[in-house]
Parts: C-alpha cells; structure tokens; sequence
C-alpha cells in the first residue's frame, strides 16, 4: 500500500527500480544508498576465543538470500582439492544450529569458527584481520559489507546478482562467481591465495569504490526529487 500510492517512489538500485516498474507499474527515482563512513582499527575488539593466523570471514544473516550455504560449500570445495581454509561465520542469529549441522555434513567443521551477535569492535577486528570477505548472496537490497570489507581494505569475493552488478567488476574491485556455487566461490578465493597483485588490485579499486557512494551523493539525490517535486 505504501509503495502504491505515494507521492514518489526512490529506489535504492536499478534493479529495484525495475521491479517497482514491473509490479506497481509507476516510475521510481535513483537514489544509491551511502556506503558506512569507517571500519576502525582504533577502536576493535577480538572476540573470544582463538582464531587461525589467516582466514575467510563471513558475516551476515541466516536466511537463503545471504548464501551463507554457499561460503560453507566453498570450504568444502577446496578442502577435497587439497587446500585448507579457515573460515570466520558470524550470524545475529542466537541459534547457529543450522549453519552448524549444515557444516558438520559437508565434512568442514573443525574448519569454521562460529560466532553470534559481535559486537561493533569486535566485527572491526574481523574485517581487519582476515584474508577475504565472502559475500556469496542471493539477493541483497545494496550489500553494506561489501562496503565494509573495502573500508578495511580486504579482498571481496561476491555473486553475480544484479544489485552488485551495477557498482562491481569481476578482478576489477571485486571477485564474482555464480550465485549458489559453491565450485566457483572456491575458485575465486583459489585466484587471489595465487595472484597477490590481484589481491592489491581489487583493495585499491575497492576504496575508489566506497568513495563514489557517499552520503553526500545520497542526500544530493534525495533533495533532487524534492525540488523536482516542489516545482512541479
């Protein structure tokens, strides 16, 4: 109801703006949401607990859309081509049951450290201190950790979903692989452990990224569909 009748819609992706045109059949404007201002090193926290000298992190809800299956699946992958990976789950979630069975069946769960609701500080020493971030999501609205994985200045191995599509490029600023592949995931992280240049690559191709999504862009988008609004 909201969506119908307003006065304007703003969407926050091309994407959304398609489906807001496929459904309610009404334009949409563009409006980027802003990417988080800082991942701090000044003020993180190590969880507790002993963590591997390197590892992937993963961070996100347990739901199908956030593809956390498929970063378990990646372990997995490269752990029958003869390579070991030391992965990082984090999930709000307070039960971590599944994740957890799911991991036990594909033979890696002495391999995954998993941990619920971090604080701010301690997700901050997660970013800061892993290898790569894994963000293997099925659909997302705009994808804050890729974000927060470039203010941290870690590699970010990512899907091919539209949403990304529109501000990522493959071993640009960002490794993609197929939604819901757990092979292909694994092939990407097996590209950067081989290409440190790759790894500087996408790290200074990512901050150029955060930068182009600033708030103030976002507010400037904002304030343009009022004033169109407002003089019409």
């Amino acid at each position: 109801m909201p969506t119908k009748y307003a006065d304007e819609i703003i969407a926050i992706n091309k994407d959304e703006m398609q489906y807001i045109k496929s459904v309610y059949d009404r334009p949409a404007h563009l409006a980027y949401w802003c990417a988080p201002q800082y991942v701090s090193i000044n003020t993180e926290k190590k969880p507790s607990g002993s963590f591997p000298e390197h590892f992937l992190f993963f961070i996100g809800q347990i739901k199908l859309r956030k593809g956390w299956d498929t970063a378990i699946d990646a372990i997995g992958v490269l752990k029958k081509m003869g390579i070991i990976k030391y992965l990082v789950f984090v999930a709000p979630n307070k039960d971590l049951s599944e994740p957890i069975d799911y991991a036990t069946k594909k033979g890696v769960r002495d391999q995954i450290t998993f941990l619920s609701a971090v604080s701010n500080e301690e997700r901050d020493w997660l970013y800061n201190h892993c290898q790569y971030v894994l963000i293997p999501s099925r659909y997302e609205g705009f994808g804050l950790p890729v974000f927060e994985a470039f203010l941290a200045k870690k590699p970010v191995c990512a899907t091919d979903i539209p949403t990304f599509l529109e501000f990522l490029t493959h071993e640009k600023n960002t490794m993609i692989s197929a939604t819901g592949s757990g092979n292909a995931l694994a092939k990407s992280i097996g590209e950067l452990d081989d290409n440190p240049q790759l790894q500087k690559k996408l790290i200074i191709e990512g901050i150029k990224t955060v930068h182009e999504f600033s708030a103030e862009r976002m507010v400037e988008s904002f304030v343009t569909v009022l004033t169109s609004r407002n003089k019409d």
